[in-house]
Order: structure tokens, then sequence, then C-alpha cells
């Protein structure tokens, strides 16, 4: 999960985590990419609009494709910019969720796609 609102990550990743699932986050981009370079994830939680780096979650979004990783991916956004999310559907990005998310609904969405992909 990538994201640098340290409570929308807290809060999702308790929940995950009660449900089984492994979480990994960054609030950083750096540090975002370094997890994604070493490691491989089945889904990954990014917002697309990362604060201090404008639209970063972007270029950490092309940079798991270009990396070749089949990886599922799951876009949080405040806001809808048709523009971005049309260049990030183009990247192979699964799903758009407004937030706030329902962690309920995070959770549904994640059983889906890990499901989709067994």
């Amino acid at each position: 999960m990538i994201d640098d609102d340290e409570q929308i990550v807290a809060s999702l990743r308790e929940h995950l985590v009660s449900f089984g699932y492994e979480v990994d986050f960054a609030y950083e981009v750096e540090e975002a990419q370094t997890l994604l370079h070493y490691l491989h994830y089945d889904v990954v939680i990014i917002d697309l609009r990362l604060t201090r780096w404008g639209f970063a979650g972007l270029e950490v979004i092309r940079q798991v494709r270009q990396a070749g990783q089949a990886t599922h991916v799951v876009v949080l956004t405040g806001h809808g910019w048709p523009e971005l999310e049309a260049e990030a559907s183009a990247n192979g990005v699964c799903v758009f969720l407004q937030k706030p998310v329902r962690a309920s609904h995070m959770l549904n969405t994640i059983n889906l796609l890990v499901g989709a992909s067994a």
C-alpha cells in the first residue's frame, strides 16, 4: 500500500491484516520503489496523487509494469482526473476507488482480484 496519508494506511492495513492479508506499506515514493524492486505483490494499492510528489503514483505504476510484474493495481484517488485515470488504465490499473474508501469495500475488491488470479 502506497499512500502519504498515514491515517488511511493505518486504517486499511489494520482491516486487511485482521482478515489474514500481509500488508507492506510506504509513505514515500522512494520507499515504494525499493519494496517493488525486491518483492512481488499480488495487489498494489496506490494513491495516484502523492501530495509531496504530485502525481508520482502514476510513475510508480509505470515502473511496476515495466518490470513485468503481473500485479493487480488498485488506485485510490480523492479526485476524479479523467486524463490521469485513462493513462493509469493504459498502464494496467484494475480498479479505481474514490477516497474515502470503506475498509470493507477495499477488502471485497482485493478478495475479488486475488480470487480472480488464483
